[in-house]
């Protein structure tokens, strides 16, 4: 028995239909890991108070991305083949806008937010005059010697009175700042130290020297449980071999003590990293959206329409001119001629 086979035949719609669907084109930018890239800067941006070098070079895949998303989004729209320097244009402004400018601020804005709530705490004042105690206290163990660094009250006499000093020239620079500087200034430890309360500046710098000096005595008689891991080991790493060449062993005892500084500096910056990572969280993705449908679509858009709208008048009005100023130059040419051609012409008798 034969079997008749259907024959189909394919029509140009439908061919035209298949060479459509084989154009079509996925965006490879929408996979979890890659989107995840176009956040790099802002998590830089978090984290740099913790981690400043990784913070910088997390900028790098974000910068990527940027080149990616702003080449797929000339080369395609949405599945389909399409490019458009316009379309890349306005990506362009939209990653800058949102990623580049508008995030990084609110992160910044957050991480210093943070910092005022530390005058809630029972201590009075906020965590950038911490910080900026924590540092100074630092640097003083460096430069003292002798009895000043072994004597508790003797450190302790030392450090109210350069604090005071500090305090003192940074309020004279503040005075002879501008505006813009000021603004900056606001941000930084030197004026969480003029615009809070001295005393408690200075109460605060005390009983963190006596706790530094526990540390100190913990040290010295072996006494693990009120020393933090990270001291401990400064110490034991930078002891033996410095204490021989110094006859004391004082260089280990300021590491450590230096080391005990930085701990608390860290301390305080991953409260602030933890401020940064808000902005991040509950408001990145409503921001991009009204960068994206208001500033972009709605307002960036209008305005580069009317540029355009008066690109083309402007080119149909000079085609208009260019048209008049050639038929004035044609029609002088003709006149110019018709004179001469009458003054060839002979007198009539």
């Amino acid at each position: 028995m034969q079997i008749n086979t259907p024959i189909t035949f394919c029509s140009n719609h439908d061919t035209k239909v298949k060479k459509q669907a084989a154009k079509q084109y996925k965006d490879p930018l929408n996979s979890p890991l890659i989107t995840a890239a176009s956040y790099s800067n802002e998590v830089g941006a978090a984290i740099s108070e913790v981690a400043p070098r990784l913070g910088t070079a997390l900028w790098i895949p974000a910068l990527m991305y940027l080149g990616a998303d702003i080449y797929d989004k000339y080369k395609n729209d949405v599945t389909e083949f399409n490019p458009s320097a316009r379309r890349a244009f306005e990506r362009t402004l939209y990653q800058g806008i949102f990623g580049f400018v508008c995030m990084p601020l609110l992160i910044f804005m957050a991480q210093n937010a943070v910092s005022p709530l530390g005058k809630l705490t029972k201590d009075g004042i906020s965590t950038n005059a911490k910080d900026a105690v924590f540092k100074h206290t630092k640097e003083l163990i460096t430069q003292c010697e002798g009895d000043k660094f072994n004597d508790k009250d003797k450190f302790k006499q030392a450090l109210e009175l350069s604090l005071k000093n500090k305090i003192q020239v940074h309020k004279q620079e503040k005075a002879s700042l501008n505006i813009f500087k000021r603004i900056y200034h606001y941000s930084t430890p030197k004026a969480a130290l003029t615009n809070s309360n001295q005393d408690k500046i200075l109460s605060f710098a005390a009983k963190n020297a006596d706790k530094m000096y526990e540390i100190k005595e913990a040290l010295l008689s072996n006494d693990n449980s009120k020393v933090p891991p990270i001291v401990r080991k400064t110490y034991e790493k930078s002891g033996n071999h410095m204490s021989e060449i110094f006859g004391n062993n004082n260089y280990a005892l300021k590491k450590a003590l230096k080391e005990y500084q930085n701990m608390n500096i860290f301390q305080n910056k991953i409260l602030k990293t933890i401020g940064g990572f808000m902005p991040i969280i509950f408001l990145g993705k409503p921001l991009g959206k009204f960068i994206e449908k208001i500033v972009v679509d709605k307002y960036i858009d209008l305005g580069l329409d009317e540029i355009s709208k008066g690109f083309v008048q402007n080119t149909r009005l000079k085609h208009l001119f260019n048209e008049m100023d050639k038929e004035n130059t044609e029609h002088a040419k003709a006149k110019t001629q018709e004179i001469a051609e009458v003054k060839q012409e002979p007198l009539s008798e």
